[in-house]
């Protein structure tokens, strides 16, 4: 810090901001979390760009990132656009 304030401030991020809480999501029994993180950033990014929809995406991030734990290694387990409704009509009807 400098002077007793942060070095770096960031404003509020409104992005984020969902009025409706996304409810934990299981697809598969976890196997590995090595790229869980990735899975979900990625995915809420792609749904983001597409849609501008913030609660859209995160609700498609969580569904992409507990598929992708349930398989061991960074380069299988990724669900398709279609799984990703199919399973978002599923739970958010």
């Amino acid at each position: 810090s400098r002077a007793g304030r942060p070095a770096i401030s960031f404003p509020p991020f409104p992005l984020c901001r969902s009025p409706v809480p996304p409810p934990c999501v299981k697809t598969n029994e976890i196997v590995n979390t090595v790229g869980a993180g990735n899975a979900l950033f990625s995915c809420f990014l792609h749904y983001y760009n597409q849609t501008g929809d913030s609660t859209l995406s995160i609700r498609n991030a969580l569904l992409f990132a507990s598929y992708k734990i349930g398989f061991i290694g960074t380069s299988i387990g990724f669900m398709t656009e279609k799984q990703i409704e199919d399973w978002r009509e599923l739970i958010w009807k």
